[in-house]
């Protein structure tokens, strides 16, 4: 055995045990302890409470975000539509098309974006795409150099691109309705 194992050992042997010696003083650092104990797993739970909270809130911020970003994709692609009927009305159809090109790729990252299936159904999305690609094909009819200009296409063009904005903007309506806040829930107690 070594020195230092050897001197440990006595000197434990020879200290004041709980009972022997000043016992409040011992029974003191005993209750000390054990509050000391109890208050560091009290500020574990606030802190755990805290750590969830923030969770919760960062989560409900990146809602907001998401929320925020489908509204203003929806007002441009409003936009978009309403630009595309003033276009076919005044028979400008080749910046008609290069704006239906716009949408339709506005239409696809809409419909890819997150939340979007909360906002329409894969076939109302569909729906919606398809109409925009049947006026982009009545469109392009229209811009061959052996074609006449058929004042029925161009009304059904109009037409169909009234519907897709009214979609667009209840698009718009759906998405500022998630990027409210919601009121706070009211305890019981108060």
């Amino acid at each position: 055995m070594t020195l230092s194992r050897y001197w440990l050992l006595v000197s434990l042997a020879d200290g004041p045990s709980f009972l022997g010696g000043n016992w409040a003083y011992n029974l003191l650092n005993l209750a000390i302890a054990i509050i000391g104990f109890g208050f560091t797993l009290w500020q574990l739970y606030k802190t755990r409470k805290a750590a969830d909270a923030a969770r919760d809130s960062a989560r409900q911020t990146v809602r907001g975000f998401h929320g925020l970003a489908a509204l203003v994709d929806f007002s441009n692609l409003e936009k978009w539509a309403e630009g595309i009927i003033l276009y076919v009305e005044g028979r400008d159809f080749g910046t008609a098309m290069i704006r239906l090109l716009d949408l339709q790729n506005g239409l696809a990252r809409a419909r890819e974006s997150a939340g979007a299936e909360r906002l329409l159904s894969k076939d109302e999305w569909s729906d919606l795409i398809n109409n925009v690609a049947a006026v982009d094909s009545a469109i392009s009819s229209m811009t061959t150099p052996e074609a006449t200009i058929d004042a029925q296409l161009i009304s059904y063009c109009r037409i169909a691109m009234v519907d897709v904005s009214k979609k667009l903007n209840g698009l718009a309506a759906r998405a500022i309705k998630a990027v409210e806040p919601k009121p706070e829930k009211q305890d019981a107690n108060s």
